[in-house]
């Protein structure tokens, strides 16, 4: 088993993932030769991180950050508090 990823002290995967096991000594899968074919076999690997569009998107957040779903319920509540005639004072 490989040691698990972190990016800023955050485990990626948990240690038992599949992405953290060592596959030098697994066979190949099935069809892996036509997939390296079909990519080129002499290319190099581009991940690509980009930005404007392209690319893999990511984005890092602070462990504090409020997530989208807390945000969206939130101004719900806010909608119909507004809505029933109350105010924020």
């Amino acid at each position: 088993m490989l040691a698990a990823a972190a990016i800023a002290g955050c485990m990626v995967f948990p240690a038992s993932s599949p992405w953290n096991q060592r596959v030098d000594g697994a066979p190949p899968r099935p069809g892996s030769d036509a997939m390296v074919h079909a990519v080129g076999l002499d290319d190099p690997v581009h991940p690509d991180f980009g930005s404007g569009g392209i690319g893999i998107p990511f984005q890092i957040v602070a462990r504090n950050a409020k997530k989208p779903e807390t945000r969206e319920r939130r101004l719900e509540q806010f909608v119909e508090l507004l809505a029933s005639g109350g105010s924020l004072h």
